[in-house]
């Protein structure tokens, strides 16, 4: 394998002529450059505002769709509801209190306001504990109150049987418009309740949403300022040149919009994840500039001024353009993740700090040949007479810092690699998480809402079981129901689920059996349909009702007219993006019949015509029936039909609620229950304690036959379990990938295999020590940590190149090991000081951001930059001065 060569430090052709004319293309490439990008910048400016005006947190959708938990989320919004609810209650909030049912009226109003369609348009439906307390406690149900609050309790009701809530389901257009339908609630919440829009209590995956949304747009206007203003005075106090410093900012700015304008252009939405993406670029690229002018400043003080721009650029393109290559790949490692927002930081940070550096290079020489430094050369003469930059007082404890890495070279190889084995050890012990508490400061008010809400309500991290009963399933509506209630008893006994909802919650027991008139008469009256043996001596007399707007039909069977009851026959709802508009129960009856015993027959065996024009409701008369008893339909047959309309209607009220979806071939019931989200729990387990209590039902209602029964797991908690699985995955392949990578590269720059081997090692070093310490403390990675150890990887290569770069050189001109060790310290490790703390101090400012993720991303980096910079002037100068260093060594 060749080596691509070494650098020089001098051009090819130091004529003055040959100087002029790289000053002069340098100059001109500087102008055309900075002419484009004026032309370029109201462009960029305008779809960088309509990046940052997109901002869209969804943590439910980051997983992508090939995933069986993604597709099975999709499913169930597309069968039942979005899955991003708003739960609102105040303090002191009691099930009793009708304004909760106020409340969830004024929000169903919005439907029937014609000024405010737009704002109805964001809500799906509302449920509230007062509202459902009270249907419980009505017929057909009619529950005792403490039968009733034990199906609420953990869910619309506190443990403590009073305090209580209600949910606003959000529609797709008010979950990517969640700021504003928040809003809606809480100023009809504010207008019904008299209570300041302060003191209520919100909670729920849009809540969760809007905050990530607001601490991202914080981040943005608040401390991406701040952070480009530390940066430019860093950046200046290396390069004492406020001109060179607004040449490598201004770039920096222009590759920062660059990236946030692509993003827009690709239809990529921003979101919390991403804010640091732009500051990310511009630290990259400012560091790059301080690099190159650090070449310049040398060539200035060794040369003088003419030429030095040249001799710069011959010097500094080959570390830089390495250095940019390996940080791309440290970049691009991110997209093995299957998380998605985690891939597109990896693709446009790489592309971002590609385009933005190689635009660097093409712009700054041109600044330094029209702004030429004012540095005088110190010079000095050496024992055989060639001048010799004199030292300054850093040189000089350079040196004295040099010799000792020289002197104790081997012991210090030792230490590291002990200490790099023995933190890495901790890698076993590593866990991700993307919990509550890895998302939201425990002072932001989310979290306070979330506490009181979990204290006095229950759990609040949503699970849905569904179960599916296919088109083999035998069993009847009403046995289905039962397995529906037994299963959610069965998830009740899963610890930290506190209560479930379902379809069997606000289902009557419907019994098939009847053996005696007692217990027919009893399920007639729970249906609300009363049926009697002696109807034979009664006359069925047509009524004649007026359609109205439900177009509701209905029949009773009674003595008294006084007593009439009605069953919904047919009821037409109409929802707006739901996928059944008109939900057809039972045919409308159409002319009446022309006797009531055939009317009796009609409802007893379901042949009611179809051409309906008016409903009608059947009453029974006083006066005696003259048809023969013969012809009067069985008990059990009435019965059966009656139980037939009462399914009907319970089926399209279960619709209504989004408890029951029907389609050809299947059956869904969806079960709603929540899990803590203040407590550490594993979501992992607590899906496989699910499965354990529910399978175990399934198997006894199949028993003897194939399964015709599956359960479906869906929510955020699954979607959150299968995250936190997965970010650990992506943590050890992408890093193993930016390794595989940058080694290759670095395999391919030195050309010899030993030697890229040997200089990833003070690589290694830095993300093997701190993710293994937070291995050994129990520290857990989040959706930011994760990205740092592959990004920090691919910035930590930067440093060893430029050091490398200048430790072949000063061999290739006849210097041992050791002096060239001694004089690369004097050629970049001032460099390389300044643009650590430059990327270090530019994104620890966001380390102030209300958003987790972005804080700690922002921590770990100015940790891993920082033994980044340990591992380059201390393991990498070791290895060098040991025998090991003898495989860096030019072959020229």
């Amino acid at each position: 394998m060749t080596p691509l060569g070494n650098p020089p430090l001098a051009p090819a052709h130091c004529t003055a002529d040959g100087i002029t004319a790289i000053e002069k293309r340098f100059r001109r490439r500087w102008l055309m450059a900075s002419i484009l990008m004026l032309c370029l910048v109201p462009f960029i400016g305008m779809a960088t505002q309509q990046t940052m005006h997109s901002m869209l947190t969804l943590p439910s959708r980051w997983l992508p769709d090939s995933l069986p938990e993604r597709q099975a989320l999709e499913r169930f919004i597309d069968e039942f509801e979005s899955g991003n609810s708003v739960l609102l209650s105040w303090p002191g909030c009691a099930v009793d209190d009708p304004r909760l049912a106020e409340v969830a009226a004024a929000i169903t109003a919005l439907r029937s306001d014609a000024s405010r369609t737009e704002e109805a348009a964001y809500f799906d439906e509302t449920v509230n504990g007062y509202t459902a307390l009270q249907e419980l406690m009505e017929p057909p149900l009619s529950l005792s109150r403490e039968a009733a609050l034990s199906r609420l309790r953990g869910s619309l009701v506190g443990q403590d049987g009073d305090f209580s809530c209600m949910v606003v389901v959000l529609t797709e257009k008010g979950l990517y418009e969640r700021e504003v339908s928040i809003s809606v609630i809480l100023r009809e919440a504010e207008r019904v309740t008299g209570i300041d829009e302060a003191q209520f209590l919100l909670a729920g995956p849009a809540v969760e949403g809007a905050f990530l949304d607001a601490e991202a747009t914080f981040d943005a206007n608040r401390l991406s300022i701040p952070s480009t203003i530390v940066s430019a005075l860093l950046c200046w106090w290396c390069l004492r040149s406020w001109r060179y410093t607004a040449i490598v900012l201004c770039t920096a700015l222009f590759g920062q919009g660059l990236v946030l304008a692509s993003m827009h252009w690709s239809g990529v939405r921003m979101n919390a994840l991403l804010i640091v993406l732009p500051t990310l670029v511009l630290v990259l690229t400012v560091s790059a500039g301080v690099h190159l002018v650090n070449y310049y400043y040398d060539a200035v003080r060794r040369f003088g001024v003419p030429g030095a721009a040249d001799r710069a650029f011959q010097a500094g393109r080959r570390p830089c353009i390495l250095a940019v290559v390996t940080t791309a790949m440290g970049l691009l490692s991110l997209c093995v993740s299957d998380i998605e927002p985690i891939v597109q930081f990896g693709l446009f940070a790489a592309g971002g700090v590609s385009v933005t550096i190689a635009l660097l290079l093409y712009v700054l020489p041109g600044a330094l040949v029209k702004w030429p430094a004012m540095v005088t050369p110190a010079m000095t003469v050496g024992d055989d007479g060639a001048p010799l930059p004199r030292l300054r007082r850093f040189d000089r404890i350079l040196d004295a810092y040099a010799a000792g890495i020289q002197r104790y070279a081997l012991p210090l190889c030792v230490l590291f690699l002990i200490g790099t084995f023995v933190a890495g050890y901790g890698l076993q012990n590593i866990r991700s998480s993307i919990a509550f508490d890895s998302l939201f400061p425990p002072e932001s008010r989310i979290s306070r809402n979330y506490e009181v809400l979990e204290r006095d309500l229950g759990p609040l991290v949503p699970v849905e079981v569904i179960l599916h009963f296919d088109d083999r399933n035998e069993l009847p509506f009403s046995d289905r129901i039962d397995v529906v209630r037994r299963v959610g008893r069965a998830i009740g006994r899963v610890p930290h689920i506190a209560g479930t909802l379902s379809g069997a919650t606000f289902s009557p027991k419907l019994t098939q059996d009847a053996p005696d008139e007692q217990q027919a008469m009893a399920l007639a009256a729970r249906l609300q349909l009363p049926i009697r043996r002696d109807l034979s001596e009664a006359a069925l007399l047509p009524l004649v009702l007026p359609t109205a707007e439900s177009h509701r039909a209905a029949l009773a069977f009674s003595r008294p007219v006084t007593a009439l009851t009605t069953v919904s026959l047919h009821h037409s709802t109409f929802r707006e993006g739901a996928k059944f508009a008109d939900a057809r129960v039972v045919e409308v009856l159409s002319r009446p019949p022309r006797t009531s015993l055939a009317a009796l027959q009609a409802f007893a065996h379901g042949a009611l015509p179809s051409d309906a024009t008016e409903p009608v409701m059947y009453a029974v008369d006083e006066s005696p029936a003259s048809f023969p008893t013969s012809q009067v339909p069985s008990v059990e047959l009435l019965k059966s039909r009656a139980l037939a309309v009462a399914e009907a209607e319970i089926r399209q009220q279960l619709i209504r609620r989004n408890y029951f979806y029907e389609t050809d071939g299947r059956q869904s019931w969806r079960i709603s229950a929540r899990l803590p989200a203040m407590q550490e729990l594993d979501y992992h387990q607590s899906l496989i304690d699910l499965r354990q209590v529910v399978d175990p039902v399934l198997a006894e209602v199949d028993a003897g036959q194939r399964p015709t029964i599956s359960a479906e797991y869906t929510g955020v908690m699954p979607v959150v379990s299968k995250s936190q699985r997965i970010l650990l995955h992506d943590l050890y392949s992408s890093f193993l990938t930016a390794f595989g990578l940058v080694a290759l590269a670095m395999i391919f720059v030195l050309g010899k295999i030993r030697a890229g081997l040997i200089a990833m090692l003070p690589n290694v070093f830095p993300a093997a020590v701190v993710f293994g310490a937070m291995g050994w403390w129990n520290l857990p990675v989040g959706i930011g940590t994760m990205m740092t150890a592959s990004v920090a990887l691919g910035i930590a290569v930067d440093d060893t190149l430029h050091f490398l770069t200048w430790f072949r050189i000063e061999t290739t001109r006849g210097h041992d090991r050791a002096e060239a060790v001694r004089l690369c310290f004097g050629h970049c490790a001032r460099a390389m000081i300044q643009t650590t703390v430059i990327c270090g101090m530019g994104m620890v400012v966001f380390a102030l951001s209300g958003f987790v993720p972005t804080g700690r991303f922002a921590w770990l980096m100015l940790t891993l930059l920082s033994a980044t910079l340990v591992g380059d002037l201390v393991f990498l100068p070791a290895l060098l001065n040991s025998s090991a260093g003898k495989w860096f060594q030019s072959r020229t």
